[in-house]
């Protein structure tokens, strides 16, 4: 369904397109000052106008389902700001949503304390629903009201049908108390990140498309290719099912050391 050619193209010119803007604007910090977070709006942007939707900092959509929340929160479900959220997430067009179990969870909660107690509690389901065939119900109930309301809204789509980005940015070169100075903790980085972010993906059911974005920065697009490259076999080393990593290499003004910035696209194997 995801063509991760097209995508790292996408990703490879907003980092170019930055990069020139900064070195137009004669700015003072390079891209490879960024960060995860300042790197989100680059990248959304450029989706958007490639006609993607795109979503920054989504909730994980099932993983709040795997853990016990205290039942003094209210509803006993997680609050917004503790359940774990993906970088971005890549819908198949602009204007699309994006379905989401735990809000559909929550409604269906609040529904029934409202009815508890009246006549119209005997509408309610007498015997258990399946979770997946409530969320599937609840769900179409969501898309037909939004549909009613709004003629003209776009489908809403399933979490397996998204695209899950978990981005990682690196540097041989980074500041440190607003200093450049060499990443000393550059080697044990470029693996730990990776597979942990790759593990997070890979242990929500409701995740069928992912990837890890490593974003880069290096002296030179040879060390940076070498140390990619490193860093999937001792992933494999460790019997990860990880597949061929995807590179795009985009040369940067030098400004701190580094003078490429190499996009990786680390994915799980199918099985």
């Amino acid at each position: 369904m995801w063509a991760f050619h097209q995508l790292m193209d996408i990703f490879a010119e907003a980092v170019r397109g930055e990069d020139a803007r900064l070195r137009l604007e004669q700015a003072v910090h390079g891209v490879d000052s960024y960060d995860e977070v300042a790197l989100h709006p680059v990248f959304s942007a450029s989706l958007a106008e490639a006609g993607f939707g795109v979503l920054r900092e989504t909730p994980y959509p099932t993983t709040w389902k795997q853990k016990s929340w205290r039942a003094d929160q209210g509803n006993g479900l997680p609050l917004p700001r503790q359940r774990e959220r993906c970088d971005l997430v890549v819908l198949e067009r602009t204007g699309m949503t994006l379905a989401d179990s735990h809000a559909i969870e929550k409604n269906s909660r609040k529904v029934k304390a409202e009815l508890a107690g009246t006549l119209f509690e005997q509408l309610l389901p007498v015997t258990p629903v399946k979770p997946a065939s409530l969320d599937a119900l609840a769900g179409e109930c969501q898309a037909w009201t939004a549909r009613s309301s709004n003629p003209g809204e776009t489908a809403q789509a399933k979490p397996e049908e998204a695209l899950w980005v978990e981005i990682k940015v690196l540097g041989q070169y980074e500041f440190a108390d607003g200093v450049p100075v060499p990443n000393g903790a550059y080697a044990s980085r470029l693996v730990r990140g990776v597979v942990s972010d790759l593990a997070k993906l890979a242990t929500d059911v409701s995740i069928s498309h992912s990837a890890v974005l490593l974003i880069l920065f290096a002296a030179d697009e040879e060390v940076a290719r070498h140390d990619v490259f490193q860093a999937w076999h001792r992933c494999l080393d460790r019997d990860l099912p990880i597949a061929s990593p995807m590179l795009r290499v985009v040369p940067i003004s030098d400004r701190i050391g580094n003078t490429v910035c190499v996009l990786t696209a680390f994915s799980m194997r199918a099985t």
